[in-house]
């Protein structure tokens, strides 16, 4: 081209110069609208995306803001919102759902009771468009309303009384708040109370005769809440067995020890309904045995019977919780500087956002003077780039990222224009 620019014609040639001069500037101009229509294109292009990737962040829903508080006995929700509340949904642990409708306000507050122990709430609110925030937060109340039944256990034990070492049953109730008293009856006699408990008031127990024949014993357990808990065992003749079912120290298998003073028939195990067979010699009178859990809920059955045809059968239901994986820590590295301008190119007001993570990216946070967007992330990414439009003079930009694997950090940086 500056071949062609310098190009200069000997007018002693005897050539037509002139002509020659015209098209070679025609085509000097030609090739310079095409560079300037180039550059226009580019420009164009760059400000689409801008615009795109602003609108992308400003249709990113948002969420419901949610509080819980605690007064007394009584447990306060309080949601706030930049939308209609359609509806707040919540429950304790795994309990039925229960629904309060909103009535067009943004901002709700639902007073409901406390219940008494350690429990998880549970919250999930859904706005206009059908957007849902869901909320759990661990509430531990000593005030509130006690839903848990009591637990009863009855064991065969040996104690010596006038010299002499005697069978009798142990009956042991416990509850996780307070236990107020336990009744029980042979047969169709009357009940018989005992209301003493243990210093933390949170257990009741007591020994009671083993009567002769074939008896039915009826126990039942109230604690200060109200609940009730009911067992009833059929004995015939002395005794029936022992059953004592125990989680094992590697917590993924139980311990079963099974025990009769005159001797041991038959022992029968079953995990979820998965029958499990007990060899044991007749006669012989106490069997410790393992067997495995699966991993979840483990619905155990064990029936022990006697020499003497007496029958124990011992249900417990235990929850087999894998153990927590160790945490993950992702490292992450944000830099945030002025975006470089090309020599002749015009500085178009850019911040440089640079991300990268040894895991993956969950979800970037982002801060510029005092004005919140959330960038969507859309696949899998160990690492990300973008610009970020700034304004004459200081600009404050804030980036926070968060991992899959729950780690965050975050970068704050004054980019001047």
């Amino acid at each position: 081209m500056n071949q062609i620019l310098d190009y200069s014609p000997n007018k002693n040639s005897g050539g037509n110069s002139s002509r020659t001069d015209k098209i070679v500037r025609v085509f000097a101009v030609f090739l310079i609208l095409f560079a300037v229509c180039l550059l226009a294109v580019g420009g164009y292009g760059y400000f689409k995306k801008n615009a795109e990737r602003e609108q992308a962040l400003a249709n990113t829903p948002t969420k419901a803001k949610i509080t819980v508080e605690q007064e007394d006995d009584k447990i306060i929700i309080k949601v706030e919102h930049d939308k209609v509340i359609k509806e707040i949904v919540y429950n304790w642990d795994t309990e039925k759902d229960r629904t309060v409708k909103g009535s067009g306000e943004s901002t709700m507050e639902i007073p409901i009771p406390a219940v008494a122990g350690d429990h998880n709430l549970n919250i999930k609110v859904v706005d206009i468009d059908d957007v849902e925030t869901d909320y759990t937060e661990l509430i531990s109340s000593t005030s509130g309303q006690d839903k848990i039944i009591p637990n009863i256990d009855v064991d065969l034990v040996t104690i010596e009384e006038d010299g002499e070492f005697v069978k009798k049953l142990k009956i042991t109730a416990k509850d996780e708040t307070a236990m107020d008293y336990v009744t029980y009856r042979w047969n169709s006699d009357e009940e018989t109370k005992v209301d003493e408990t243990s210093e933390d008031g949170k257990q009741i127990e007591f020994n009671i005769e083993i009567l002769k024949g074939n008896n039915s014993l009826f126990i039942v357990a109230y604690d200060k809440g109200g609940n009730e808990a009911h067992i009833h065992n059929d004995y015939t003749g002395v005794t029936k067995p022992s059953v004592n079912i125990v989680v094992a120290p590697d917590k993924k298998s139980i311990d079963i020890t099974c025990t009769h003073e005159n001797g041991l028939k038959l022992i029968e195990c079953s995990i979820n309904d998965q029958l499990y067979n007990i060899e044991i010699e007749e006669g012989q009178k106490d069997a410790t045995f393992n067997v495995p859990l699966e991993e979840g809920s483990n619905k155990v059955n064990v029936k022990a019977r006697s020499v003497d045809d007496t029958e124990t059968v011992a249900e417990k239901e235990i929850l087999n919780e894998p153990e927590p994986e160790e945490p993950v820590e992702d490292e992450i590295k944000i830099d945030i500087k002025k975006k470089e301008v090309e020599e002749g190119e015009e500085d178009q007001g850019l911040a440089y956002i640079e991300i990268n993570t040894s895991g993956i990216i969950k979800d970037i946070q982002l801060s510029v003077n005092d004005s919140s967007f959330v960038v969507p992330v859309e696949g899998e990414y160990p690492g990300l780039n973008f610009d970020v439009p700034i304004e004459d003079g200081n600009n404050v930009i804030s980036v926070t990222v968060i991992t899959q694997n729950g780690n965050q950090k975050t970068e704050t940086a004054e980019i001047r224009r």
